[in-house]
């Protein structure tokens, strides 16, 4: 956001009978610091402007042999040439996989075969730049690798 952008919140306080949540409609309600007080608690929730975060993260289709086929999908900045993935699957190689695309929208994909486990990796934009997947929430380590489960880990 740019310097001395404004963020605005409105706030409505339902203190009628009818609002499921109130505990005591006939209550007096000031302000004050406890959850019985009149409070609010807001968020904001920000992305970076190349993230598509409508796409839901990779989807798996469990075949007849035990393994998952799993579609992964990402939308990289428009001058991207190559998208790659890379990941515990492929030895981590920003080149190993190359992805099919760009498609009509500017989105890439590729299919794998893959077993029931956990599994880790990134998008490598142009064999170089490695961007985690911003439609899937889960991560871990240090540099952020997104996180993909598949099948019964037991």
């Amino acid at each position: 956001m740019p310097e001395w952008s404004v963020l605005r919140c409105l706030a409505r306080f339902n203190n009628s009978a009818g609002n499921p949540s109130n505990p005591d409609s006939r209550a007096t309600v000031t302000w004050g610091e406890q959850t019985r007080d009149e409070m609010l608690v807001g968020y904001v929730e920000v992305a970076l402007a190349d993230q598509d975060l409508t796409l839901a993260g990779p989807t798996a289709r469990r075949l007849d042999d035990g393994r998952h086929e799993v579609t992964f999908r990402y939308l990289p900045p428009a001058e991207t040439r190559e998208v790659y993935l890379a990941g515990t699957f492929n030895d981590r190689k920003p080149t190993g996989l190359k992805m099919d695309g760009p498609d009509d929208s500017g989105r890439f994909a590729t299919r794998l075969v893959l077993d029931a486990g956990t599994h880790e990796y990134k998008f490598v934009l142009d064999g170089t730049r490695w961007r985690h997947d911003p439609g899937n929430r889960r991560q871990a380590g240090d540099f952020i690798n997104s996180v993909l489960v598949v099948g019964d880990t037991r």
